[in-house]
């Protein structure tokens, strides 16, 4: 169970910070191939996963607008 978790969490982290991370199919794959998952389970944490760290990131780019000048809002 612990493993899902982990993977929930490294699916989170690739998606709030998208420079420079490897796609999320790619990580899950990782977690897939090096323990043992089941894979509708997995897909289903994953599809969770990057869907709250999309939903993070955008709100992330909401609140830091504030802080940008005039012309960088435009």
């Amino acid at each position: 169970m612990i493993e899902y978790i982990l993977a929930f969490f490294a699916v989170i982290i690739i998606n709030v910070v998208p420079f420079f991370m490897p796609p999320t199919w790619l990580v899950l794959g990782f977690f897939y191939t090096n323990f043992t998952f089941d894979v509708a389970l997995l897909a289903f944490v994953g599809a969770v996963a990057s869907t709250c760290g999309r939903f993070i990131l955008s709100h992330l780019g909401t609140y830091f607008r504030r802080f940008s000048g005039k012309e960088r809002k435009k």
